[in-house]
């Protein structure tokens, strides 16, 4: 049984994408050399027997052709045309397998796909739900669920990246730096006209320092649902492995908890994206 691509995360097919890329220049060190041999022996047991009776018929199809041009006077000319052929079939071949796999090749591959601590908890998650005894409509409707609270981590991800670059505790000191500096400028400055001057800027100062310090529990509120979203995983993985052993041990269906967790995901990070979009405007 083959994944189609629309049932992984982008994330993780971002991680086959770089395997493969290092699989054809061979940069595989002996763990990923190891893995990949697991990889190439599951996609030959699903794809062999067709590779195989096609290269035979490319083959023959190009000695005949060969032949033929042979007894018309044309020399190697249709040979030719049956290696552009047979090199044609294969490309067309490789890019519809492209971004699929069974479950037995990413299963194999996980050891050594680059993925963060979230990416390979997915796909260890995801992998069990694909061997799960769940009926085929609740799987699809985990794997759907899944992929949306994956998407939700990446968002909740990039939103703290932005948070962070935003009022990151660089800037915070850098702020109250100021704030002590213009301080100084205002108890030390003689001048009237200079020290309504300083006077203006330590306003502002204290304004971003205020706006700043506002802003800041949003991070741990993010990091907060980041957590969420790795209960949520662990907790469906804690429940497809008590299904594996009896499909009665639930009481209630392990995708209730993982839809409720998305909601509350969701509805989070669009608080959060609330703020880092008032935040870009108050800085």
């Amino acid at each position: 049984m083959r994944i189609p691509p629309k049932d992984i995360h982008p994330t993780l097919w971002a991680a086959f994408d770089e395997y493969e890329s290092q699989l054809y220049s061979m940069k595989l060190d002996s763990d990923m050399m190891a893995a990949a041999g697991k990889h190439q022996t599951e996609w030959f047991k699903e794809y062999g027997r067709g590779f195989a009776l096609w290269g035979a018929l490319w083959i023959i199809g190009t000695f005949g052709m060969a032949w033929v041009g042979k007894q018309l006077g044309l020399g190697p000319t249709l040979m030719f045309v049956g290696i552009a052929g047979a090199g044609i079939h294969a490309w067309f071949a490789t890019q519809k397998n492209r971004r699929t796999a069974s479950v037995k090749e990413l299963e194999a591959l996980l050891p050594i796909l680059k993925l963060d601590d979230m990416g390979r908890l997915y796909a260890e998650t995801l992998v069990q739900v694909f061997q799960s005894k769940l009926p085929e409509e609740a799987r699809s409707e985990a794997i759907s669920e899944l992929n949306r609270l994956m998407s939700e981590h990446e968002h909740l991800k990039a939103g703290r990246e932005r948070l962070e670059s935003a009022i990151s505790s660089s800037q915070v000191g850098e702020i109250s730096q100021d704030i002590e500096r213009l301080e100084r400028k205002v108890a030390e400055t003689q001048d009237a006209e200079a020290k309504r001057g300083f006077e203006d800027s330590l306003s502002i100062a204290r304004q971003r320092m205020e706006t700043a310090q506002r802003f800041q529990p949003y991070l741990e509120r993010t990091d907060a649902q980041v957590e969420l979203v790795k209960q949520a995983l662990l907790n469906l993985k804690s429940d497809l492995g008590r299904l594996s052993l009896s499909p009665t041990v639930l009481e209630v269906s392990p995708i209730d908890g993982l839809r409720r967790s998305t909601l509350s995901i969701r509805s989070q990070a669009d608080e959060i994206e609330k703020a880092i979009l008032e935040l870009n405007s108050s800085l």
